[in-house]
């Protein structure tokens, strides 16, 4: 099932004209986005300009020592720049007004422009062979779980979750099977979602990031396999009178490790390539059962009580502003008999911007409000995890991630 066709906002306002209200800002808040995704080629390139400049200042002696590596990973460094930027552009080019004209562009803030610079990233993490073993720390964790607790296919099992008038069409296979549904909030670019759908389940991925919105759609919809046969003749899938620049499935080569001169171990680290996507996205069984929605979690979900069996938060509940109402929805938005999958650490995301509720509690809280709630711990274990780092630096950040698995009682 295609993004395009399952991409919902599912956001609801208490009156019509504080909904279009709403619209205009929602529409100005996408436009800025999609302007940072076009700016992104400005802004690096003023780092690699200050870069170069500094350069300036190394003494006549040693610039003898150096030769010419350095104008060389100048020049370098403003072709992955331009390579960046044409995949960037692909990425909005469907979400972008109709027009003849070539955009303006303009540097973005350096909120936005760190959006943007975390996307490339994040594709890396998740749509990459680089990015396999940061997916390995935590993806087979979840897939054991879901497997064990809520299994394909297993009749008696799910009739301790449901009765079988709450089946729906997308969760039936054949007659006397069930395929589990799953949430995922925070679902990032949509690797998570898209394996778990692989492996048979219907999945219902939830995302409010529009910079990560834009970047599912297009890997989920117009990318091939980097590695597969049909990566060499993509144009033949592209719709007739369409230039492949604009629109069709195409596989890309990024380079996310541009960004950062600190703790290189060679020049040629900051510029390794990574290509993407690593699976083919666009073939999928005909049992498939993907969708992905668009909206803030406590708004999408907490009308929609006991509608899940499973939900799996993945590096996701420390993205609240109030982790208890995260719990409360979660626990909300569960079948009775449905489970709780989560795993990442406690970082939470607003701890440090001005003008932001952060409530921040620690682990041993968290699970005294999980209780509260009513959720039944049945695991918890520690493991080391990365995330979206560069295994090649000179540094990383090393989380010590929670795995638990809870259930709500029937």
């Amino acid at each position: 099932m295609k993004n395009d066709d399952v991409i919902e906002n599912k956001n609801d306002y208490d009156c019509e004209e504080e909904e279009d209200d709403d619209d205009e800002i929602e529409k100005a808040h996408l436009l800025n986005v999609l302007k940072s995704f076009q700016g992104y080629g400005l802004m690096q390139l003023r780092q690699v300009a200050k870069w170069e400049e500094s350069y300036t200042h190394i003494a006549p002696d040693i610039l003898n020592v150096l030769g010419t590596s350095l104008d060389d990973h100048i020049q370098k460094l403003k072709f992955a720049t331009g390579m960046n930027q044409q995949f960037l552009d692909f990425l909005i080019y469907p979400h972008l007004p109709k027009s003849t004209s070539e955009p303006e562009r303009v540097i973005p803030t350096e909120w936005n422009g760190g959006k943007v610079r975390s996307t490339l990233l994040q594709f890396m993490r998740e749509w990459s062979k680089e990015g396999e073993s940061e997916r390995n720390q935590s993806f087979p964790l979840i897939f054991k779980a879901i497997d064990e607790y809520l299994p394909l296919s297993l009749q008696d099992t799910v009739n301790d979750i449901h009765s079988s008038s709450s089946l729906t069409d997308s969760s039936k296979q054949d007659e006397g099977t069930y395929r589990p549904k799953i949430l995922v909030p925070g679902a990032g670019l949509g690797r998570l979602c898209f394996d778990l759908a692989m492996r048979g389940y219907s999945v219902e991925g939830n995302e409010f990031s529009y910079f990560m919105l834009i970047g599912s759609n297009a890997v989920l919809n117009r990318m091939i396999c980097a590695f597969s046969e049909d990566a060499t003749d993509y144009e033949k899938k592209q719709d007739a009178g369409i230039s492949e620049d604009q629109v069709g499935w195409k596989n890309w080569t990024i380079y996310p490790f541009i960004h950062n001169a600190a703790n290189q171990v060679s020049w040629e680290n900051m510029l390794r390539t990574v290509a993407i996507p690593d699976v083919h996205c666009t073939k999928f069984p005909d049992n498939w059962s993907l969708s992905m929605i668009a909206g803030e979690f406590l708004q999408v979900y907490l009308p929609q009580p006991e509608s899940f069996d499973g939900i799996v938060t993945h590096f996701f509940i420390d993205t609240a502003n109030n982790i208890t109402e995260y719990i409360r929805c979660i626990y909300s938005t569960l079948k009775k008999g449905g489970y709780w999958i989560n795993y990442g650490p406690l970082l939470y995301h607003y701890t440090d911007i001005d003008g932001e509720l952060s409530v921040e509690l620690p682990l041993g809280e968290v699970l005294k409000v999980a209780k509260y709630f009513g959720f039944e711990m049945l695991s918890h274990s520690t493991h080391s995890s990365t995330y979206c780092a560069d295994h090649n630096s000179l540094m990383s950040t090393r989380y010590t991630s929670h795995f638990l698995v809870f259930r709500r009682p029937k």
